[in-house]
């Protein structure tokens, strides 16, 4: 049986494995500048600049549909359900 993802689930996903890549990214740029190395003209600075673009993009998205979906259902404001009709 497959399980469908929300778009929101996916965007969590990637932000969270970019994350990680722009670890990697980040210490293979500041590791030989501790060491003396020049690396800002590195093309691996700009691979760091779209990874932190993107690590915005999808945060920023995540952050607002958390609060538009409280804002679209008052009941999940509040840590008490809502009391039943009838």
């Amino acid at each position: 049986m497959s399980r469908k993802r929300s778009l929101t689930a996916w965007v969590r996903i990637l932000h969270r494995w970019i994350s990680m890549l722009f670890v990697v990214v980040a210490a293979a740029l500041i590791v030989p500048g501790a060491f003396g190395v020049d690396t800002t003209t590195s093309p691996l600075g700009l691979v760091a600049l779209l990874m932190l673009v993107l690590l915005a993009v999808s945060g920023v998205w995540t952050a607002v549909h958390h609060y538009a979906v409280k804002l679209r259902h008052p009941r999940r404001r509040s840590g008490v359900p809502a009391a039943p009709v009838g």
